[in-house]
């Protein structure tokens, strides 16, 4: 005989199956449901209390839950998340877009993210091409000298054609 609750080995004195084990004299010797499994890492013990917090050997707590497999849709990279969230981003892509067919948002580089709209850049551009300078477009359109500077800056030199720019 065997004990699920202590693993003690006994050999009975009858034929008929013993009521405790005669070590820890629990009455659940016989009982499979001691046994468990981590299902993250497989391994097997004898909970002596339930269902317990962690897996013994790999320390999960989600040892009774089947583990999730994710797939980039990027660069085709599958894994297994330790925990039961969504990841942020993929493991071997970096994309925080691994899990949906939705491209990044577009961004401008830093340097040409700008805050005024396209009517009032052209209405700068128009401004400094006639020969106003930027404190003059500044003042003359209620917008910080910071802005119409950038946009003033990002504009060709003389001479230079804007035709095919987009």
């Amino acid at each position: 005989m065997h004990c699920c609750r202590c693993s003690y080995d006994w050999f009975p004195r009858g034929s008929e199956l013993p009521k405790r084990c005669p070590e820890c004299r629990s009455i659940k010797w016989n009982s499979p449901n001691l046994l468990a499994e981590c299902l993250r890492c497989g391994h097997k013990w004898n909970s002596h209390r339930g269902n317990p917090q962690r897996c013994p050997n790999c320390g999960s707590k989600c040892w009774n839950v089947p583990p999730k497999e994710h797939a980039c849709v990027r660069c085709g990279g599958k894994w297994t998340a330790s925990n039961d969230r969504r990841p942020g981003k993929c493991p071997f892509c970096g994309s925080r877009y691994w899990d949906s067919d939705r491209d990044a948002p577009e961004r401008a580089p830093k340097g040409q993210q700008s805050k005024l709209g396209p009517d009032i850049e052209e209405s700068i551009a128009r401004m400094h091409a006639e020969g106003m300078t930027a404190v003059g477009i500044s003042m003359e359109l209620g917008i910080p000298f910071s802005l119409v500077q950038g946009v003033v800056k990002d504009l060709p030199g003389p001479g230079v054609s804007r035709e095919g720019c987009p």
